[in-house]
């Protein structure tokens, strides 16, 4: 548990190192995954190697985890999970992930777009705090590994200004997602 909490600040820490700004590509994912990686102390790093031999894909490394999950979306969880989805992460075991990744969280809404109804709403906000919770619960390497891609993923999605900010325009066309 300690060197989770150590990751998680860690983790966070390292999306502040990012210089240019674009959308996050695979690379990017993979870039923020490799800082935080190299800033934890030795204990930690070991720990996380141990954990990758039960890796979804064989041969992954750190830096393949965050990139995974986008290539994972449209799987329902339960069929990522090899043996249970972990209980904080119930609800949304027949789900897929696709909604995840953005959050509608600043509606801007041009003069006229008032009375229009909002769909496709991003779901960041919502799952982040359950997969926080899945993390400190007993689960197997499988559980946790996947779990910490997600986890991981999705905090460098919610620091990525274009996953959080949509537009509604007056003629109720939407971008598609946040």
């Amino acid at each position: 548990m300690k060197a989770l909490k150590k990751l998680i600040f860690v983790f966070a820490l390292s999306l502040f190192c990012v210089i240019e700004a674009q959308a996050w590509s695979r690379q990017v994912h993979a870039q923020i995954a490799e800082a935080a990686m190299l800033r934890l102390d030795p204990e930690a790093q070991a720990y996380y190697w141990r954990l990758l031999e039960s890796a979804p894909q064989k041969g992954m490394t750190f830096n393949d985890l965050s990139p995974w999950v986008d290539s994972v979306r449209n799987e329902p969880l339960k069929e990522l999970y090899p043996a249970a989805v972990p209980v904080a992460l119930q609800r949304w075991a027949g789900q897929h992930s696709t909604r995840w990744h953005w959050t509608n969280a600043q509606l801007v809404q041009q003069d006229g777009a008032e009375n229009c109804r909002f769909t496709n709403a991003g779901q960041l906000e919502k799952v982040l705090p359950d997969l926080k919770r899945a993390l400190a619960e007993d689960l197997s390497p499988e559980q946790e590994l996947i779990t910490l891609a997600f986890f991981m993923h999705l905090i460098e999605d919610a620091h990525q200004p274009l996953h959080t900010i949509t537009m509604q325009r007056k003629n109720c066309q939407k971008d598609t997602r946040g």
